[in-house]
């Protein structure tokens, strides 16, 4: 709960990636966006009109309807036409961006479930004339600007993002082999995962019609058979003698990614499963002649913030721009080989600009699922000097969000109670009722950091246990002794290992203890006859207020 409220990443999927003038180049964005979008409504297995907010990114507005496109998606895929959509653009972070704007949304208040993704066809960006509205001179020249490859150069320090990649790549002594070899493997991982239908899970396969009738769409089709000889013949691109050729670049490609955000409350509510939660973003600012070392930045402050480092990371992906550009920031932040862009990235199939970001997103909660892995970082550079990263975090075996689900405010008093009903099963009625009890107020009185949090995020509960102290004045030797284990352990954990997550699962039980004893007490004859009567009446007291909650 890095941000002060827990966000999940329920469903994520996408479109198999379409070339430059490829199988895609009859879809707008808008259309893709709205395949990805119902293919991660359906994995989420939930209504759309419990959607709330609908965010995409979309760099270059290169259809008709390009402009309301966010707005469209939600009209299509069935979300109630009350709700808000917004179209945002932090260029090649715009997926990114879309999925952590949606995050902000849910903390705020202002949301508990949004569809957020990335969608972008570059082979419809267009040809422009500037000068033509208000008339064209007779015998001037009409000159047609495209709009794709001006958008590839930054208008501000008028060099190529292609250029850029040149500059950071001197910069950190970066040679053609190494970028040769890093787009050979960037192939060859693709074909293998491919191959091994490790991108099955994300990839939602489309129905397409063609002249030999209809195709269904599942595969990326932008990568090809590479070897290291063709890769060596080809020419620089940008400068003589250069790193970046046609074949260690990103491909220009077509494609939409998107994927369904949630709080904890919403996933409960509607018994939605998590895939991963997203635990943190960051974006930042770099000089924009490197616009490629973006990412370092925003990566070093999620470390740091969270006092990791890649020996606990288990898959990071920097979106591949260029292949000297993701070498340069592998060697500023000495990211393992075996752990960077594992099944090859945008140099093998495509980068459609705004969907790049909500693709990694996609790829790495379902890679991490297949490894059982724990934690993943996605990044991005971005044109005009700005990086961003994301944070994942596997729920491993759905403890941790089970923890949450106690904290969520949605829950009544008896939901609470329940949870802890299945331990009495396997323990005697009285020890869980009372002596677990006493553990836990024994905690509570003695642990500063425990009261503080239920005080900060659950006053009520607190002040019920502020009433009920002597209530614990019932507990026999026996109980007493289960409850003395339970207080010193987790005040062990707490105060030694100064853990917030202990802190965390201590309220967890003072919550559900405190909530499950008044329950016992209140269902069970032989728990309440040997309270002594000033217990009973106290009892008697917080039933009253208790059950305004039950």
């Amino acid at each position: 709960m890095s941000r002060g409220r827990d966000v999940f990443i329920v469903s994520a999927k996408r479109t198999a990636f379409g070339t430059f003038g490829g199988k895609l180049k009859g879809k707008n964005a808008t259309e893709l966006a709205e395949l990805a979008a119902r293919a991660a409504l359906n994995a989420a297995s939930i209504d759309p009109q419990h959607i709330d907010h609908v965010i995409f990114g979309n760099v270059v507005q290169s259809s008709k309807c390009a402009a309301y496109l966010s707005r469209h998606v939600l009209l299509r895929v069935g979300i109630p036409i009350e709700k808000p959509a917004v179209t945002i653009n932090r260029l090649c972070g715009s997926g990114f961006e879309a999925i952590t704007q949606g995050a902000q949304q849910i903390i705020a208040g202002d949301s508990e479930v949004v569809l957020a993704g990335g969608t972008e066809n570059m082979s419809q960006h267009p040809y422009v004339v500037r000068q033509g509205r208000f008339g064209i001179p007779l015998g001037a020249n009409v000159e047609f600007e495209d709009v794709l490859w001006s958008l590839l150069t930054d208008q501000y320090t008028k060099i190529p993002m292609g250029l850029t990649a040149e500059k950071l790549g001197a910069k950190y002594g970066v040679t053609r082999q190494e970028t040769d070899a890093f787009a050979l493997a960037s192939q060859t991982r693709w074909k293998h995962a491919n191959n091994a239908g490790y991108f099955k899970a994300e990839i939602e396969p489309l129905k397409l019609k063609t002249r030999k009738g209809e195709e269904t769409f599942e595969v990326d089709e932008h990568p090809r058979e590479t070897t290291a000889e063709s890769l060596a013949k080809l020419p620089p691109v940008f400068q003589k003698d250069g790193l970046v050729t046609a074949g260690n670049a990103s491909g220009i490609s077509d494609g939409a990614a998107a994927a369904v955000v949630a709080s904890a409350e919403a996933v409960q509510k509607y018994k939605l499963q998590p895939l991963a939660r997203l635990v943190d973003w960051r974006a930042v600012g770099c000089d924009p002649t490197i616009m490629g070392i973006g990412p370092v930045g925003a990566v070093e402050w999620i470390l740091k913030k969270h006092k990791l480092t890649f020996d606990n990371i288990d898959l990071v992906e920097v979106n591949e721009a260029f292949a000297p550009q993701v070498l340069a920031v592998q060697k500023a932040l000495n990211i393992p080989s075996e752990k960077l862009n594992v099944n090859g990235g945008a140099i093998a199939l495509g980068h459609p600009l705004a969907a790049s970001g909500a693709r990694i997103t996609a790829h790495l909660c379902h890679e991490l699922h297949r490894r059982n892995g724990k934690y993943a970082i996605g990044s991005a550079c971005i044109g005009g000097g700005q990086g961003i990263a994301v944070l994942l975090e596997k729920l491993q075996n759905s403890t941790y969000f089970r923890s949450c689900w106690l904290f969520s405010p949605s829950l009544t008093t008896l939901e609470r109670s329940k949870l802890l009903s299945g331990v009495a099963k396997f323990v005697y009625f009285e020890i869980a009722a009372i002596g677990g009890c006493y553990g836990v107020f024994v905690l509570c009185r003695r642990n500063e950091p425990v009261r503080r949090f239920l005080h900060d995020n659950f006053p009520r509960t607190l002040e019920l246990y502020y009433k009920s102290e002597d209530l614990i004045s019932v507990s026999p030797p026996k109980m007493g002794f289960f409850g003395r284990l339970w207080s010193r352990f987790l005040n062990h954990r707490i105060t030694q290992h100064q853990s917030k997550y202990y802190q965390k699962f201590a309220a967890c039980v003072v919550i559900s203890a405190t909530y499950y004893w008044y329950l016992t007490i209140k269902e069970n004859r032989d728990v309440r006859r040997p309270m002594s009567e000033l217990s009973f009446q106290k009892y008697v007291e917080l039933r009253k207020e208790l059950g305004k909650d039950v």
